[in-house]
């Protein structure tokens, strides 16, 4: 009996074990191909949105006031600048670059500046690597910036959310009632769900929350 229960313990460590593995495998090859999307497409996108970008109000509506509705455009420019994938060099691989994440940034550190820097002058080489960090949001982003600019992404943001919210209300309603649905969009509106899909980061946070709660 005792025995028994060892091997389903063994067997179990050992499914585990073959299942991190293969997500292992699955993320790294995952970025690899993400890295190995053409350049000058999704740089091209991002210039489209240049004014956008750095002139954008990153607090609308009632953000000025609100803690909670404030958006982080610090982290966004981050995620945008990594996506360039201008690498350190021209002549660095794709694999190095999958899994240095590097970016540019001007010597005062401002994520404007540095941005706009890199994104007007191709001479400009990333000077600093984030290979401590799991960059997976690029696997979302830079596949978006092949199609749309960065504005465009905001809005078919907002389309999937909130198409998704009203989903959720349906459902709930069916299965509970309108008065539940009802508290339901109101708790969403509470914590301030509309400028979630305005924000990356945000859009990040919420992928790495699924993602856990899928394989854990």
């Amino acid at each position: 009996m005792k025995s028994e229960k060892i091997r389903k313990i063994l067997k179990q460590v050992i499914i585990y074990f073959i299942i991190f593995i293969v997500m292992l495998v699955l993320f790294c090859a995952s970025m690899i191909a993400t890295y190995a999307l053409p350049n000058e497409r999704i740089q091209g996108h991002l210039r489209e949105s240049k004014e956008f970008i750095l002139n954008a109000d990153l607090n609308p509506l009632f953000g000025n006031y609100v803690e909670g509705a404030k958006l982080d455009g610090f982290t966004d420019l981050l995620i945008l600048n990594t996506a360039m994938n201008k690498g350190t060099g021209p002549s660095e691989s794709v694999f190095v670059r999958a899994f240095e994440n590097s970016r540019y940034s001007e010597e005062g550190g401002n994520q404007y500046l540095s941005l706009e820097q890199t994104l007007d002058n191709q001479e400009i080489y990333n000077n600093q690597e984030y290979s401590r960090y799991w960059h997976g949001i690029q696997t979302v982003i830079r596949p978006l910036l092949l199609l749309f600019n960065y504005e465009e992404i905001r809005y078919l943001f907002m389309v999937i959310s909130f198409v998704l919210l009203g989903i959720a209300m349906l459902y709930i309603s069916k299965n509970l009632s309108w008065m539940h649905a009802m508290a339901f969009m109101f708790s969403m509106l509470a914590v301030c769900f509309f400028i979630v899909p305005v924000s990356v980061q945000y859009i990040r946070s919420i992928c790495n929350y699924i993602t856990c709660r899928n394989f854990s």
